[in-house]
């Protein structure tokens, strides 16, 4: 299971830094899709990788408790959305 799409409108930083006492305005960069990338990434992670709940003894991720949730409403791989 993977995050494949995701939209967001652009962000764009105008970072500023300092030196001896003079503001420097350096130019800006549109971080829209480093930030989409990374959103993915980190969204995948946490559906296949993060341990949500504690259930029989074992830990479960997303993934596993859709899993398991699938499996009890259609033991015989007979699973049928309306």
């Amino acid at each position: 299971m993977k995050v494949s799409s995701v939209h967001m409108d652009n962000i764009t930083i105008a970072p500023v830094k300092k030196i001896h006492g003079a503001t420097i305005l350096v130019a800006d960069r549109d971080v829209t899709e480093t930030m989409i990338e990374r959103l993915k990434e980190d969204v995948s992670w946490a559906l296949k990788d993060y341990n949500i709940l504690e259930f029989g003894g074992k830990q479960l991720t997303a993934l596993n408790l859709l899993n398991r949730i699938l499996h009890f409403n259609a033991p015989h791989q007979n699973f049928h959305c309306r």
